[in-house]
């Protein structure tokens, strides 16, 4: 009988010994499972979904020309432009944002020519103000998530409004009223963004985008109104990105546009072909949410 009782004692001391063993087995892989879970968010899971906005200042350079039967033009200026923008990011990997811009560049000569040889000058300035929107889905491209892949679509609207002024022809001061020109141009576009992590800190951001422009007008303030061709759009970014902290990243980055109008012709008036380049650095800095 006391044999009998020793063998239940133990196999009561093992059952209890083998329920606290699992317990804690379980526990471990509960602690194990929460512990990847943590380091793949701390890896950049809370920085891909919710809100960012972004406020930047883009400083460079911009050169307009127009060229139509043998009249050309040249114009060289110092651009500034503040952008804010807004990105959201779900977890599915879908992405859609929204910005407006606002730029100015600065009055400086521009110089035109017939046939090559230099025919007139005068003072131009312009400003525009953007607004578009984009759609994209960001994919992964490495499992732990140092690298994704967005493409995007999206639609643009541009107002450029330049302003002619101190008309010399032939070293001949022919007028100094100021001749105001509107373009209204609204674009198609899509485009392709990566992210790569460099560090934990640090992401590295290169983007191109392509628009094609369906429906441009220009409104001159002595000529009327005239339908243009239409044309394409053409950007690239590249961004670097330096977490402050969860909420607070800075950017640092470079930029170049190109934009490509094609002219129209309306009772006998021509609205010249003509291209805007420009080119410069950016600094943003980005509040998530």
């Amino acid at each position: 009988m006391k044999i009998i009782t020793i063998l239940i004692c133990l196999l009561c001391f093992v059952n209890f010994s083998y329920a606290d063993e699992a317990r804690d087995t379980d526990e471990f892989a509960r602690e194990y499972i929460q512990e990847l879970k943590d380091k793949t968010k701390s890896k950049g899971e809370k920085a891909d979904t919710g809100w960012s906005l972004d406020t930047q200042l883009k400083s460079g350079v911009a050169s307009y020309e127009e060229d139509e039967l043998g009249v050309s033009s040249e114009h060289e200026t110092p651009y500034t432009e503040l952008l804010a923008r807004g990105v959201y990011q779900g977890d599915s990997g879908i992405e859609m944002g929204i910005g407006s811009s606002f730029g100015y560049a600065f009055s400086d000569t521009e110089t035109w020519y017939v046939d090559g040889l230099k025919y007139q000058t005068n003072d131009l300035n312009f400003y525009r103000f953007n607004l578009n929107g984009a759609l994209g889905l960001r994919l992964p491209l490495q499992e732990d998530a140092s690298l994704h892949f967005t493409p995007y679509i999206g639609y643009g609207f541009r107002l450029i409004k330049f302003e002619r002024s101190n008309f010399n022809i032939l070293n001949v001061i022919t007028s100094t009223e100021v001749v105001s020109e509107k373009y209204y141009i609204h674009h198609a576009d899509c485009g392709i963004k990566l992210d790569m992590d460099l560090t934990d800190k640090l992401t590295l951001s290169p983007s191109w985008a392509y628009g094609y422009v369906f429906y441009n007008q220009a409104d001159n303030s002595a000529l009327g109104t005239i339908k243009g061709g239409g044309g394409f759009l053409f950007d690239v970014n590249i961004d670097l990105k330096y977490s402050l902290s969860e909420s607070w990243q800075l950017l640092l980055g470079g930029f170049s546009e190109y934009q490509k109008l094609n002219g129209g012709e309306q009772n006998n008036i021509i609205w010249p072909d003509n291209s805007l380049k420009i080119y410069g650095g950016k600094l943003a800095a980005r509040f998530v949410f």
